[in-house]
């Protein structure tokens, strides 16, 4: 605790108690700040100081220089391992890239060669009308039928159901499905051979050679209209659009090409 320093006088007066040089010390010693002496380090003892050893060398021998320490090689660095994944992604695109270009172009030529071998060509061509037509009791009788551009037309020309023209004008009709024969009646001689798919056509011994090949179709013969227009008598032919008209003229029903007599063997002199 602080000591009072004053005291009452006789007068009743408060003084104060004069200040000691101790009071006085430790006043100052509060209003001065706190200065610490610096401390001094002592120098460290020196090789002799320390007890060390001095080397003597001998005249004339010099002692190795010491050599300065060399910088630590760092250690040489690794090349970076080559990355050939980008090679491997190129090459996969490319093959995948191959490969639908050979599967577009497998599917083109596939449907080219389906429309060229197995479609069906468009025909522009029309169907077509045949009237068969002769006067009897003086009236015109008529048959028709019709056939189908398809059944029409063969290699380019114009066709003609010769089994129908045949029937309408009473002629026998004998054969197979490879070779069929159509006789006049009351005329041995006078008919016609046609051989399936073939160019030619037999009137007796003679070889006619047809604008296009016969067709045989469920047991009916189609043959070029020309060979009718041209070897046939009998009826008249015509061709109006897209009908084929066939009258009667009145003529005996024939070919126009007899068969020819055989060559009478030639004869040779005899020796005398």
């Amino acid at each position: 605790m602080q000591q009072k320093r004053t005291y009452m006088d006789k007068s009743g007066k408060a003084r104060r108690y004069p200040e000691t040089a101790v009071q006085r010390n430790r006043q100052r010693n509060t209003q001065r700040p706190s200065q610490q002496r610096p401390s001094q380090s002592r120098p460290a003892p020196t090789k002799k100081q320390s007890g060390g050893r001095e080397w003597v060398y001998p005249e004339g021998y010099r002692p190795p220089a010491r050599k300065a320490p060399q910088p630590r090689k760092a250690p040489p660095k690794k090349k970076p391992k080559q990355d050939y994944s980008f090679l491997w992604v190129f090459l996969g695109e490319l093959a995948l890239r191959l490969l639908i270009g050979v599967l577009v172009g497998c599917a083109v030529i596939g449907l080219m060669y389906r429309s060229k071998f197995y479609g069906v060509p468009e025909d522009d061509r029309k169907d077509m009308t045949y009237v068969l037509s002769e006067t009897v009791d003086e009236k015109e009788v008529k048959t028709t039928f019709e056939a189908s551009a398809q059944s029409a037309y063969h290699d380019g020309n114009l066709m003609v159901n010769f089994s129908d023209v045949a029937a309408w004008l009473d002629m026998a009709q004998v054969g197979d499905i490879y070779t069929m024969r159509f006789v006049v009646r009351g005329e041995d001689e006078a008919s016609v051979v046609f051989h399936y798919s073939s160019h030619s056509a037999f009137i007796g011994h003679e070889i006619i050679v047809m604008d296009g090949r016969t067709r045989f179709d469920n047991g009916e013969v189609w043959v070029p209209l020309s060979f009718v227009q041209s070897y046939m008598k009998g009826f008249d032919v015509a061709v109006e659009g897209e009908t084929v008209r066939l009258s009667r003229n009145g003529d005996a029903v024939g070919f126009g090409v007899m068969s020819s007599e055989p060559i009478s063997p030639c004869e040779y002199p005899t020796g005398g």
